[in-house]
């Protein structure tokens, strides 16, 4: 298995061969980053409110050309700003039926549902042996190695983690390796889980990325746990509560910060990893989360969105993955072997459609990170436990770890 432009031939995402990994694990990405720069971007002077209006006060986020004319307009139309959304041009509201009217009249180009989001997570029971999901032989069937020996290993690249937040694991724990900023969940009223996993899907997806023990060496692939690009500082921003919920609104400000602080702490955040499933309902061109993706790409920032868990039946990616303006990513499925002649697409990964497929694939199923003991999905999936230190998790939000990865790796090696 290797990262491949996903492309359809009789129902399942063609594979190169073995030998040529190195290379297409380069090209798929850079084919995909390329290619994203030829697109329009969201329309910026449509309006859409909800088909169905709510008989009582319900969240939204309202879009314009201006935060503080929007913020006035929702006032004045008797609704609760909740948050304030620079990064889209308007804010998070609570409001009533017949603001909306009012709202229309004003130059608001959006009115959507401040919908709740999920981590994409599938379950973490596999018939797939352990050993095709660690994290070196992930490495090795993608490449990672090979650029590793030529120094590229992640170091002064940022890779921002949207997510549940991270727990400082062994691995996790070295002095800068994560940068906490702030913590936009439903959890900060307890000031003692800011920024900290208490779902264990972000603390997943860190040590994949970028997860290194103090002691171990890319120059000795056996000297201790390293993710795919283990040079690499993470970056995070918790959105999320232990069972992986958050808010649109949420995930919003939280692009408006990385957009704010494209350095932080001396660190260039030249990735954003986001593995949260929102509903693609509604056309990317209206749709106030893509817009604000854009937003992050078009500041220089590489995005790299799951693609679901929703299987073949899928006519679409989630939300933001459906965003052609994003890296979306599906997972692949060793079947149990070490060669990629036999690798299939992951029963669960979204396929998409016609108009929008994943563009790249990369391993999804048992694969295996740090794990946060007590956390939610410690707790859920006990049989996703290796040991007392590993955890093994199946989905679209494991493969896009992974790809998060490996651009950090792109741009340590091509700055």
């Amino acid at each position: 298995m290797i990262l491949t432009p996903a492309t359809y031939s009789t129902g399942e995402f063609e594979n190169p061969n073995t030998s040529r990994a190195p290379r297409a694990f380069v090209a798929a990405l850079v084919a995909a980053v390329v290619a994203l720069a030829f697109l329009p971007g969201v329309g910026a002077t449509i309006t859409s409110t909800p088909s169905n209006l709510p008989k009582s006060t319900a969240d939204y986020v309202v879009r314009g050309a201006d935060t503080s004319a929007v913020l006035g307009a929702v006032l004045d139309a008797g609704g609760q700003v909740t948050r304030r959304l620079d990064i889209i041009g308007g804010v998070a509201a609570r409001l009533a039926p017949d603001a909306f009217r009012t709202l229309n009249e004003q130059s608001v180009f959006s009115i959507t549902p401040d919908s709740l989001l999920t981590a994409s997570d599938d379950s973490t029971q596999s018939t797939t042996p352990v050993a095709t999901g660690t994290l070196p032989e992930i490495r090795r069937s993608i490449g990672a190695n090979e650029l590793w020996s030529d120094g590229a290993t992640g170091k002064g690249v940022g890779v921002a983690l949207i997510d549940t937040g991270v727990v400082p694991v062994p691995g996790l724990d070295t002095p800068g390796k994560v940068l906490n900023g702030p913590d936009f969940s439903m959890e900060t009223d307890n000031p003692e889980l800011a920024g900290l996993d208490t779902a264990g899907h972000g603390t997943h997806m860190a040590s994949i990325i970028a997860g290194r023990d103090a002691a171990a060496s890319p120059r000795n692939s056996g000297s201790g746990y390293m993710g795919v690009a283990p040079n690499a500082t993470i970056v995070n921003l918790k959105v999320a509560t232990a069972d992986g919920t958050t808010t649109v609104s949420a995930v919003i400000d939280a692009l408006g910060w990385i957009v704010a602080n494209h350095t932080y702490s001396g660190t260039t955040i030249r990735v954003l990893n986001l593995a949260f499933s929102a509903d693609p309902s509604i056309p990317y061109e209206l749709d106030p989360l893509a817009f604000a993706v854009e937003q992050v790409w078009f500041s220089g920032v590489a995005v790299v969105a799951a693609a679901g868990n929703a299987g073949a039946t899928a006519t679409s990616l989630t939300n933001p993955a459906y965003d052609p303006y994003v890296i979306s990513v599906g997972a692949s499925d060793p079947v149990g072997t070490r060669t990629s002649s036999d690798d299939v697409v992951a029963a669960f990964s979204s396929s998409g459609s016609a108009i929008r497929f994943p563009d790249v694939l990369a391993p999804g199923v048992s694969v295996e990170g740090l794990r946060n003991p007590g956390s939610f999905i410690d707790w859920l999936y006990p049989e996703g436990r290796v040991g007392d230190r590993f955890f093994r998790g199946s989905g679209t939000s494991q493969s896009t770890a992974v790809v998060s990865g490996a651009v950090a790796l792109l741009f340590s090696k091509y700055p």
